[in-house]
């Protein structure tokens, strides 16, 4: 029984095919018919299908929470047990989120506001805290703003898209916990950046170095060699700075804090 795992969205599909062995010549057959009944582990939902010609058979369901599984108990036409497949979800780097030490992060960064960008390694847009608009202010236009006066990101200036937020500074300090994650300095299609690998289920997650505009004059810096990401925490000992998780193109990597005029990355986490 050959068995596939897509994940979309929350929702996953399993698919595979059923076989039989045929006694005479030693081969193997498309089930044709046979009765499977699925029961996720987590929730009361069950469903069954039969087997199409081919002997593929699909369900989907809705994931519970991260440790729920789907069971497929596959009976023939008189109700015989025949075989029976526990299916795990998988989560890829490329779906919309992926899960790193407990939290949930998008894999790619925000573009324009709203929307998130096309490649895993593209760099984004750069937002100054709690604003959720490109267009960017000089520090004191910034600091003569509302945006700065607030103790963490409000929700109307979040850029993230729908059912994602700017992570919180104990959400950076989780991706950074070398207990739990482990990181490196790489890249991908060309394009430097760190990769942070849950050390318990192996998933990855890849920031590229996409550099920070200067609050002082605006002027994009530093591509390829760091990367500045925003959390939605201010910073306790000067309310003009914010927690921020820096990286560089050496082994150093911090959660850090600095001006809020600054113009950073985004990489939000799933809510």
């Amino acid at each position: 029984m050959k068995r596939h795992v897509l994940l979309v969205a929350s929702l996953f599909i399993a698919s595979f095919y059923v076989s039989s062995l045929n006694h005479i010549t030693g081969g193997y057959f498309p089930f044709f018919g046979g009765l499977v009944n699925f029961v996720t582990q987590r929730t009361i939902n069950k469903s069954s299908a039969a087997s199409d010609v081919n002997g593929l058979v699909t369900a989907q369901w809705a994931l519970k929470d991260d440790t729920d599984r789907l069971t497929a108990k596959i009976a023939d036409k008189d109700g015989q047990m025949i075989s029976e497949a526990t299916f795990i979800p998988q989560y890829e780097e490329d779906g919309g989120w992926v899960l790193i030490n407990g939290v949930k992060w998008a894999t790619r960064n925000v573009g324009t506001p709203g929307t998130f960008v096309q490649g895993l390694e593209d760099y984004g847009s750069y937002y100054q805290w709690n604003k959720g608009t490109t267009n960017f202010l000089l520090w004191e236009d910034y600091y003569n703003s509302s945006y700065w006066n607030s103790t963490s990101w409000l929700k109307a200036n979040d850029p993230s898209p729908a059912g994602y937020r700017v992570p919180t500074s104990a959400e950076i300090q989780s991706l950074v916990n070398t207990a739990y994650v482990s990181n490196e300095w790489t890249s991908r299609n060309g394009i430097y950046g760190r990769k942070f690998t849950d050390k318990a289920t192996g998933k990855s997650l890849f920031l590229p170095a996409a550099g920070c505009r200067g609050d002082g004059d605006g002027i994009l810096g530093g591509i390829g060699s760091y990367g500045e990401y925003w959390s939605s925490t201010q910073f306790e000992d000067f309310i003009d700075s914010a927690y921020e998780l820096s990286f560089y193109s050496g082994n150093t990597l911090w959660s850090d804090w600095n001006v809020k005029s600054n113009g950073y990355s985004v990489r939000p986490v799933a809510e």
